[in-house]
């Protein structure tokens, strides 16, 4: 193999490689999967297999001794809040947070690293790779936010506007320094949030509406199979009406609307409609 074509530094994460070159940088996602939280499988009372979710993201870097030398091998975990659009960056003023999640010396590697035992993927990656292969460990804080993607408006140019987490190995003196694409190596990652297995209690809605001239109320009662619905599901809503009133019902419209809070300059709340039915 030539030289100017040897990778000093692979980055491998639960189904994902990334590497660099001191000429050149590459990087793709070998498996097209979430790299979210994947642990080992455990078989289930079925004999199927289960992912277990955890805050834990490991994977191994290969480097090349004589590419890094007397330097170390640093990476961290960062999240990146886009709350504008890019082409309103200028003058310095950007509409975007990065916040560093987690951070770590992955060579050499600490006493505590070195004694943590591998994962199944881990030694896999180790076995194959070589002795140049060393593993990482990263675990999230509790409570970071889920990564998401708002819709971004018809006509929106650039990357939208949502939470998204980048995985980062890069070669330095210190942890200080600013990495830069000739000595780094990045990782595109999402984290998600699932929903809970349990369901909750049915949900029910009633209200009662006035009207002038009126001796009596329009009495209207709504509900739902269930609290929890995942997506293709049919939503069955079941509907009474008890109209004592001296109006007439002529159509019944059901909608549903997802609501999301938004906290940029002040809290602010966007709702869209998402599934609509009505009465013939």
């Amino acid at each position: 193999m030539r030289q100017d074509s040897f990778l000093p530094l692979w980055l491998v994460s639960q189904g994902h490689v990334a590497y660099f070159s001191s000429h050149t940088t590459f990087q793709f996602d070998c498996l097209r999967q979430t790299i979210c939280s994947l642990a080992d499988d455990k078989p289930t009372p079925s004999n199927s297999t289960q992912h277990q979710v955890s805050e834990n993201n490991y994977g191994v870097v290969l480097i090349e001794p004589d590419y890094v030398k007397d330097r170390r091998v640093f990476g961290h975990v960062l999240a990146a809040f886009r709350y504008g659009r890019e082409d309103l960056d200028v003058l310095g003023l950007t509409f975007r947070k990065d916040l560093y999640l987690a951070a770590e010396q992955i060579f050499p590697q600490d006493i505590i690293t070195s004694k943590r035992p591998l994962t199944r993927l881990q030694e896999r990656l180790i076995k194959k790779l070589g002795p140049y292969a060393y593993p990482f460990y990263f675990e999230l804080p509790p409570h970071c936010p889920a990564s998401v993607t708002l819709q971004p408006a018809p006509g929106d140019t650039g990357k939208p506007c949502g939470v998204d987490y980048e995985l980062k190995a890069f070669v330095g003196e210190s942890q200080d320094d600013k990495p830069h694409k000739r000595n780094s190596v990045r990782l595109a990652i999402r984290k998600i949030m699932y929903a809970p297995s349990k369901q909750g209690e049915q949900p029910s809605v009633e209200v009662s509406k006035e009207f002038m001239m009126s001796p009596n109320k329009l009495h209207l009662e709504a509900s739902l199979d269930k609290e929890l619905y995942h997506h293709g599901e049919n939503i069955a809503v079941n509907v009474h009406i008890a109209n004592n009133s001296n109006r007439t019902v002529k159509k019944i419209k059901v909608s549903v609307r997802q609501f999301a809070d938004i906290c940029l300059f002040s809290t602010a709340q966007y709702k869209c409609t998402v599934a609509e039915a009505e009465s013939e």
